[in-house]
């Protein structure tokens, strides 16, 4: 299994329209996609520091390179989201222990 890490800093004033298109745009993409397992959304507990996390669990690498495409170690932004956007990173990690379960 895969985790998927992107992490987007928001221009300023512009945290709270960029929290609505993920709602609206960027997590049913994910949630559609063949091979997503499950999913976690945050928003920054400081509104000083607007940096939001989606993080996807993904059955394998093929299931993110099906989502994401060729440049799959990219993020994939919903064009009406680059705007708002400052920085964004992407990160994959291989996950090789974890535990069943949430805290919400």
């Amino acid at each position: 299994m895969i985790f998927r890490v992107f992490r987007a800093t928001t221009k300023p004033g512009k945290a709270d329209e960029f929290r609505d298109m993920l709602e609206r745009l960027s997590i049913p993409m994910v949630k559609s996609a063949k091979g997503m397992l499950g999913y976690y959304v945050g928003e920054p507990l400081d509104p000083a520091v607007p940096e939001f996390t989606v993080t996807t669990l993904w059955q394998d690498l093929d299931s993110v390179k099906a989502f994401a495409g060729d440049n799959w170690n990219r993020s994939v932004i919903p064009p009406d989201e680059v705007p708002l956007i400052a920085e964004s990173f992407i990160h994959h990690y291989e996950i090789f222990s974890a535990t069943a379960g949430s805290t919400g």
